[in-house]
């Protein structure tokens, strides 16, 4: 697929968004909250069993069913909840994106960005054949377009869960690691100067997709 948009001219400019997005996510995901994507997926948390009178919660991920219908997925591995069953509920804000979770990217960039990077991940889904997406929280895989997605060990210890045996045991993909907010200064210019000039980028979906990688 190829997409046009105000990204930034340096060749990691759909991965500039994609770390953007999981900052957000970790974000928002470490106060026990759950991020929706809209027509991609809600990461975050559900309301689990009751243990000595206090409220267990449970990492949980479930996949948008216009996406899901899009590409002809299978994601009968995460059936939908109802909204009460989930931690408080945050949509996805590009302005919040741009402003809080990168140096240089606007919402505009955010915004055709992430959609050039779910539709990418549909197409390859749809493929049939392997996909395997790092997440900050966990990893997102599809095998013969049936989806599953594995929260990552340190998720469930870092709460005192019981780790699945399915648990994947490293996390190599860190952006919020390295990153320092924006200074209030730097977020006010980037609203003032608005878009970042336009480039034509090739994104290809493949087999390969680890450490949030995308092949341009």
């Amino acid at each position: 697929a190829r997409t046009k948009g105000p990204l930034s001219k340096r060749e990691d400019g759909f991965q500039l968004v994609w770390d953007a997005i999981n900052r957000y996510l970790s974000d928002v995901f470490g106060k026990h909250q759950t991020l929706s994507i809209s027509n991609f997926c809600k990461v975050g948390w559900r309301i689990g069993e009751h243990s000595q009178g206090k409220v267990r919660m449970r990492p949980n991920f479930q996949v948008a069913d216009a996406f899901a219908r899009a590409y002809g997925l299978d994601a009968r591995a995460h059936p939908p909840l109802p909204t009460g069953a989930l931690a408080q509920c945050e949509e996805l804000s590009f302005s919040k994106a741009a402003l809080r979770f990168t140096q240089n990217l606007t919402k505009e960039s955010i915004f055709l960005g992430l959609r050039a990077i779910v539709q990418a991940i549909g197409e390859a889904c749809a493929s049939g054949q392997p996909v395997a997406i790092d997440f900050e929280v966990g990893r997102l895989t599809c095998r013969d377009r049936a989806l599953c997605f594995d929260f990552f060990a340190d998720v469930y210890a870092r709460d005192g869960l019981d780790v699945p045996s399915g648990a994947p045991q490293d996390a190599p993909y860190r952006p919020s690691s390295t990153f320092a907010e924006p200074t209030k200064e730097a977020a006010a210019a980037l609203c003032l100067t608005g878009r970042a000039e336009s480039i034509t980028t090739p994104l290809k979906a493949h087999s390969a997709f680890l450490g949030g990688g995308w092949a341009e």
